[in-house]
């Protein structure tokens, strides 16, 4: 019997022992995520702001349809240049 209580003694000691150190753990993590968190919430406003913002200087980039056509690459599959579609090397003649 007093093994029984030994042990049921010291499960709640674990228990309390986990419990203690558990929350403020938590607590600790909870505090450094929001610490991380602020400075990249604020940098993702900031380019949202940047974006919506009427620009003094003319819009620099072209339109995708003024770009001629040679310019455009191709992937190399539809080149031919792929091994795939090479031909095959000649037999030597014996």
């Amino acid at each position: 019997m007093s093994q029984l209580v030994i042990l049921v003694i010291a499960a709640a000691a674990i228990m309390l022992a986990l419990l203690l150190a558990y929350l403020p753990m938590r607590i600790l993590l909870a505090q450094m995520a929001k610490e991380i968190a602020a400075p990249i919430r604020d940098f993702i406003q900031r380019q949202r702001d940047r974006r919506m913002a009427a620009r003094e200087t003319p819009e620099r980039r072209k339109p995708a349809e003024s770009v001629p056509p040679r310019v455009i690459r191709q992937p190399r599959r539809e080149q031919g240049r792929d091994r795939r579609d090479a031909p095959e090397p000649a037999s030597p003649k014996s």
